[in-house]
């Protein structure tokens, strides 16, 4: 029975991306959350990175991140020390084998990409991403 309900199409959608998502990181030593945490690094090169944010970013609490970050650092993708600046925070560094695990990464993320690519024209791709972000902002009122 094919399922036409797009909530229903959404949770599936993302359901496969995050096993396949998890595949992929288990072959770099990550989970899927721990990878997330790199990307988030990554991508905001100029930016102290401090637990607090993180927590408020991925929208989980004190105990997830300060787990995820605790294992990230004992298999040496980040590191962390503790300054206080008015108020004792964890800042948070991407390590050289985290950048390397992160490169890595990349390649099964742009296939990903570069399929959606061959799925839609250029056209139906930004209409797409019009759909979603439509849903998106939809799901995210409070």
């Amino acid at each position: 029975m094919q399922h036409k309900n797009p909530f229903y199409l959404i949770k599936n959608i993302n359901d496969k991306f995050e096993a396949r998502g998890n595949t992929e990181c288990q072959k770099a030593g990550l989970t899927l959350a721990q990878f997330k945490i790199l990307i988030y690094i990554k991508e905001h090169p100029d930016k102290l990175i401090t637990q607090k944010e993180l927590e408020k970013v991925f929208k989980v609490s004190h105990a997830t991140i300060n787990g995820i970050l605790t294992r990230l650092e004992e298999k040496g993708f980040v590191s962390t020390s503790l300054v206080r600046d008015g108020i004792q925070q964890k800042q948070v560094f991407m390590t050289e084998k985290g950048n390397d695990a992160y490169e890595k990464m990349e390649i099964p993320r742009t296939a990903d990409d570069i399929a959606l690519e061959k799925l839609f024209t250029k056209k139906e791709l930004n209409q797409f991403r019009d759909y979603l972000l439509r849903v998106f902002e939809y799901v995210s009122k409070d």
